[in-house]
């Protein structure tokens, strides 16, 4: 394909999103301002000659350049070429301009550029984000903002009051020293059981993974108490899909359990306040950090330390013996975020990867809660 157009595809994509030709003066922390600018002028995009082995350090020069938010878009892109033709899209941003879910909407907007039979930039974006920003911050959501607000209220004081489960070494957190472990395991069987258990309650297979995970986690680092982060109700709208921003996609809840306490009832109660925390989802960020402050007076802030992550995909799964669970180990993706961050990922009838990042902890006791979810979902008992 030629470079001109994939430049072609790129402008037309970064014309429809205004998040992709805005810069930020972020000098008065108090007073941010952003300038969104006409589609039309320059982009970061260069043409580089690169040999399909060197792609990877393609990518590490285009992350490790920092952006300068005042001049500049927050995002380069870099079309690799074997000298001829373009082959490959290199393409980097600032977390302000894009999450990850954008990042998967933006490969699919310039891939069916570049498939299809292409068209000019248009000349007016699709949608403004100033707009959406005027709208959340009208009379009509105040009443919704006040609700969220109160929801964090109660959370945030909860979660100071708990406290976190001892590190590695059975001493206090230690952010800068803390090892980071990724492992994960895969099953069909505890796929079908778990939607066995949905269906049986009437309630969502994440709320049975979710329950699967608190209670292994509470077995296996003996704390009962867990405020825990899931993701919000911000990108499951049709609207919000197709925006290309950051959004503030977590929520907060607080979960209590009993050892012994039959998981069905566990299930159920986690099914009620992953639902609270999920329609709570949209709220002002900066509210939420003057109540975080307020909260934390008195000693130091709560530590984030459990989150959890559900999501389809339609790839393939490796095949797998599920006769017995299989913990497989691989390098962390990064160590930023709270301690305990795991990712159920569903293939449907192919079974579900259950992938638990951790960070101050043993290998023990992340193989621990990996074991003790399989067994859980089987119905069997936690193993000792």
């Amino acid at each position: 394909m030629s470079t001109d157009r994939v430049r072609a595809a790129l402008d037309v994509v970064a014309a429809r999103h205004d998040s992709l030709r805005t810069t930020y003066d972020l000098t008065d922390k108090k007073n941010p301002t952003q300038t969104v600018h006409a589609p039309g002028g320059p982009l970061d995009v260069e043409v580089v000659t690169a040999e399909r082995a060197e792609l990877g350090e393609v990518a590490d020069e285009a992350a490790r350049e920092p952006f300068d938010l005042r001049s500049d878009f927050s995002w380069r892109a870099r079309i690799v070429t074997d000298g001829f033709r373009a082959g490959h899209i290199v393409f980097a941003n600032h977390h302000i301009t894009a999450d990850a879910f954008s990042r998967r909407l933006l490969c699919e907007e310039v891939l069916a550029e570049l498939t299809g039979p292409g068209a000019p930039a248009p000349a007016e974006a699709a949608y403004h984000l100033v707009d959406l920003a005027n709208e959340q911050r009208s009379e009509k959501f105040r009443a919704k903002h006040d609700a969220a607000l109160r929801h964090w209220e109660r959370m945030l004081t909860a979660t100071y009051a708990t406290p976190a489960p001892a590190g590695a070494g059975g001493g206090p957190f230690a952010e800068h020293d803390s090892p980071v472990l990724l492992a994960a395991l895969s099953s069909e069987t505890a796929r079908v059981a778990a939607q066995e258990t949905a269906d049986r309650l009437r309630v969502s297979l994440s709320s049975v993974l979710l329950s699967a995970y608190l209670v292994a986690a509470g077995h296996v680092h003996d704390t009962w108490s867990l405020p825990v982060r899931l993701i919000s109700s911000n990108r499951f709208s049709a609207r919000l899909q197709q925006y290309v921003t950051s959004l503030n996609s977590w929520a907060p809840t607080q979960i209590d359990a009993e050892p012994g306490e039959p998981f069905d009832d566990v299930v159920v109660r986690v099914n009620q306040l992953g639902l609270q925390a999920y329609r709570l989802g949209v709220y002002d960020l900066d509210r939420v950090a003057e109540l975080r402050t307020r909260v934390t007076a008195a000693g130091s802030a709560p530590e984030s330390v459990w989150s959890f992550n559900f999501f389809t995909t339609d790839a393939a799964i490796d095949p797998f013996d599920d006769t017995e669970p299989r913990i497989t180990w691989a390098e962390p993706f990064h160590a930023i975020g709270p301690r305990f961050y795991l990712r159920a990922i569903d293939h449907g009838k192919a079974g579900v990867t259950f992938r638990l990042r951790a960070r101050d902890t043993t290998a023990e006791h992340v193989r621990g809660v990996l074991l003790g979810m399989h067994a859980l979902l089987h119905g069997r008992r936690f193993p000792a």
